[in-house]
């Protein structure tokens, strides 16, 4: 049996962080919140705090 996936992000996943230039890049966290809108964000936990990063240089793992 196959198993289906989400291409949603989804709280709680590992995801990936690729965000250029910053000392977050290619790090490895959780994802605590989303918010949608104009200018979506990603809240992940990296470290112990919630770091907001745009939501397209988030990816599930």
């Amino acid at each position: 049996m196959q198993e289906l996936h989400n291409p949603e992000l989804q709280i709680g996943d590992v995801v990936l962080v690729d965000a250029p230039r910053t000392r977050w890049d290619h790090r490895h966290g959780t994802l605590h919140r989303i918010e949608r809108g104009q200018r979506s964000c990603a809240w992940v936990i990296l470290d112990g705090t919630a770091t907001s990063f745009p939501v397209g240089q988030v990816s599930r793992l």
